[in-house]
């Protein structure tokens, strides 16, 4: 891919679609354990704001974790994975 210097293996519409699915999974998670744990917790304080909600939908799953895991993906789009996420993160 663009990233990892194959660039004849790039597709773009498969890292848009990713990065989309990623987003939509993300806030699948995030928003309704988040809402979860403050109907858990007591004091007003510990709460996680709608702020750190958003920060931490778009902080994800990124770094050196999900490139590794990308990289151990069997089959020949080996590139196109580790691509599409270098892409989304």
């Amino acid at each position: 891919g663009v990233f990892t210097g194959g660039f004849e293996t790039f597709d773009l519409t498969f890292s848009i679609v990713a990065f989309v699915a990623c987003l939509i999974g993300r806030a699948l998670n995030i928003f309704p354990l988040s809402w979860f744990a403050n109907l858990c917790r007591k004091p007003l304080r510990s709460k996680i704001s709608a702020k750190m909600q958003v920060v931490l939908w778009f902080a994800g799953l990124r770094g050196a974790i999900a490139f590794a895991l990308s990289e151990n993906m069997p089959g020949p789009h080996k590139d196109v994975y580790a691509t599409a996420t270098l892409t989304i993160c």
